[in-house]
């Protein structure tokens, strides 16, 4: 009898945190998807309006790439708000389980998604520094650039798994722990 009672209340809790968790990343991609179409904007205009009177092609394709490096972020971030915008938790249980599995869950083709607007933005840091330094140290300027560059993004994806680990990760156990339970049943 007692076990009956417990299951309602600890998926009442699990809802309870779910809902919290979600509407944290629904604010969270709100928040970073105005930051990069700000971004966008800025780009933009300072190409259109050309407030320095040298602005070479080079630094045009600099500022298109950050334009389409902002602008892969700012609709990934966008999925990411629809998904969180759009969850349902009237679902039957079994279902709204396992979408909280394939939506908190690490996953190679939300990593693969980030590669190209990181590697937008590591070419247009690479001809930055290639076309203000001279020719003899620019190859070793955009090495350092593009060492300095990466250490942050391995940095920033570590942080980033450190987060999922702590934030995410027993969601998604719990929600797995949960169906092994309703399979069983």
């Amino acid at each position: 009898m007692e076990k009956n009672t417990q299951k309602p209340k600890e998926m009442e809790d699990f809802v309870s945190q779910l809902k919290k968790q979600d509407d944290y990343n629904l604010q969270l991609g709100k928040v970073l998807k105005r930051f990069y179409i700000i971004m966008i904007v800025i780009y933009i205009l300072l190409m259109v309006i050309n407030p320095f009177a040298d602005l070479s092609v080079l630094h045009r394709v600099i500022g298109l790439l950050f334009v389409f490096a902002f602008s892969w972020f700012a609709m990934l971030f966008s999925r990411y708000q629809k998904d969180f915008r759009d969850v349902d938790y009237g679902l039957p249980t079994l279902q709204m389980l396992e979408n909280v599995v394939k939506r908190y869950r690490l996953s190679l083709k939300t990593f693969l998604q980030i590669i190209p607007p990181v590697v937008l933005v590591a070419i247009a840091l690479s001809l930055t520094v290639y076309q203000s330094s001279s020719a003899a140290n620019a190859p070793y300027r955009v090495l350092m650039v593009q060492l300095v560059f990466f250490l942050i993004a391995l940095v920033a994806g570590y942080a980033g798994y450190e987060v999922w680990k702590v934030k995410h990760k027993p969601l998604v156990d719990h929600a797995r722990e949960m169906l092994k339970e309703l399979n069983r049943e």
